[in-house]
């Protein structure tokens, strides 16, 4: 039993060294731990907790997307048929008996080629702003002899001065400017469907001659001359749509309405013998407001920075036509020819982004 102590005795000698050599070390790394770190090493450490803050802001606040966008040009080539009433010369009667009756022959305007170009700026949020120029000329002119047996009767002189004659030449010309600026923004209705709603301004020359002339019986090279002039701007809105089926292709429509405010100059020129003889000669200018009414219909093909359309184009301009004309024989009873301007035909687009 003693020796059992005295051996525990021994053995508590020998570990108290290095249990009292351990202290410094304790007491040296706790005094590490309580002293403070050094100002660089703060520093980092704000710096680390100021980055977090802000990515944590930044996940719930993200910042706001900036908007870019990009120019686009687009081309159009049209082939259309311009139409208007009252563009009559003759009437051909097949009898002899000084009662007009018979068919009214008239002046068609041939159907021709146009372009309508321009461009604008589009934001990928669906603003747009773009300008386009339109121009179209048509002109057509024909002759008229009075059938074997039968009178033709002249349409555009004064009654009771020209009236049955043995032929009639008449020409016309047409010719279109229109000037469109436009503000809207496409809105997509689901992934196969978006329409393109906005308006602007428009401005037009619309120039319209009529000329006639005649001869034999009670014609000596009688000339006639009405021409018709149109210039005037005003608002514009309407809505463009397209419906997209696969691979790119699909279908468009598009509507406007137009209401232009304008001037309109008319003439009536009238003479016989040559024009050594003048029957009438009239001038009138007066202010209108004019209705216009477009549509269009076709397909359609695009991808990211190009697309094309292929349709069929209708526009219709209102009571456009408006010149004087004599309507009564050896008085001053005036008249107007009053009608509608149209055209309508196909229409290739093609449109570039960039």
């Amino acid at each position: 039993m003693p020796r059992c102590w005295l051996g525990l005795a021994v053995l508590t000698l020998t570990a108290m060294p290095a249990v009292w050599g351990q202290e410094p070390s304790t007491s040296t790394s706790l005094q590490k731990a309580i002293v403070p770190p050094p100002a660089a090493t703060m520093e980092k450490a704000h710096e680390a907790d100021h980055a977090h803050d802000e990515a944590h802001e930044h996940e719930i606040c993200p910042p706001e997307e900036e908007h870019h966008g990009h120019f686009f040009a687009r081309a159009e080539y049209l082939l259309m048929q311009p139409r208007r009433r009252d563009l009559d010369i003759a009437i051909i009667d097949p009898n002899r008996d000084g009662l007009p009756q018979g068919s009214i022959e008239s002046l068609n305007w041939e159907a021709d080629s146009g372009v309508r170009a321009g461009g604008g700026y589009r934001l990928e949020d669906g603003w747009e702003f773009g300008g386009y120029y339109t121009y179209f000329y048509s002109a057509t002119q024909r002759s008229i002899s009075a059938p074997p047996g039968g009178t033709l009767y002249a349409t555009l002189t004064h009654p009771g001065f020209v009236d049955a004659v043995d032929t009639a030449a008449g020409s016309s010309r047409f010719k279109y400017q229109v000037l469109d600026l436009e503000l809207g923004k496409r809105l997509k209705a689901g992934e196969s469907f978006e329409i393109w709603l906005g308006g602007g301004g428009r401005y037009a020359w619309i120039n319209q001659q009529l000329n006639a002339s005649y001869d034999g019986q009670s014609a000596f090279l009688a000339r006639v001359s009405s021409p018709l002039d149109f210039t005037g701007g005003g608002l514009r809105v309407g809505a463009d749509a397209d419906w997209k089926i696969a691979r790119g292709f699909g279908l468009y429509g598009r509507a406007f309405g137009s209401l232009l405010a304008g001037d309109i100059r008319a003439d009536l020129t009238e003479t016989n013998n040559n024009g050594g003889t003048v029957i009438t000669r009239v001038q009138e200018k007066f202010h209108k407001v004019i209705p216009v009414a477009e549509m269009g219909l076709g397909v359609s093909w695009h991808n990211e920075t190009f697309a094309a359309r292929v349709g069929y184009e209708l526009t219709n301009w209102f009571g456009l036509v408006d010149s004087p004309d004599f309507i009564h024989d050896y008085t001053n009873k005036l008249g107007h020819r009053i009608g509608d301007l149209s055209l309508d035909g196909l229409s290739v687009r093609v449109e570039v982004g960039f």
